[in-house]
């Protein structure tokens, strides 16, 4: 099983990847096998729009689905196999995309793109 870390989980997406790839509050023909979620880190940008009622909501959503919450992206590294990186701010998603990808952490950016 693929090991897969989130990062950042001010954007619904942290939550819709999490319950497709956890089998968890969906429908099992949208279900996709092979990996687990395991870990978040739980970033934000100021720049997100309520940011800090959706990080609160959708971190408690991913912890009652079984995802450890870790205190940086750089602690993801040795705890995972595959990244996610989600932040609704796309600004967000140079440095730990690069960081994991560096470490050879295959890696995917959602959007938005910048």
């Amino acid at each position: 099983m693929i090991r897969i870390g989130i990062v950042d989980t001010d954007s619904s997406h942290s939550t819709e990847f999490t319950k497709r790839i956890n089998h968890v509050g969906i429908e099992e023909e949208q279900w996709v096998d092979g990996g687990r979620i395991v870990a978040a880190f739980p970033g934000y940008s100021e720049a997100v729009s309520d940011w800090q009622n959706k990080n609160r909501q959708y971190t408690e959503a991913l912890v009652s689905y079984g995802v450890e919450m870790v205190d940086s992206p750089e602690a993801l590294v040795g705890m995972i196999d595959a990244a996610i990186v989600v932040s609704d701010d796309g600004r967000r998603h140079y440095a730990p995309a690069k960081m994991l990808i560096e470490q050879g952490i295959p890696t995917f950016v959602d959007k938005p793109m910048t």
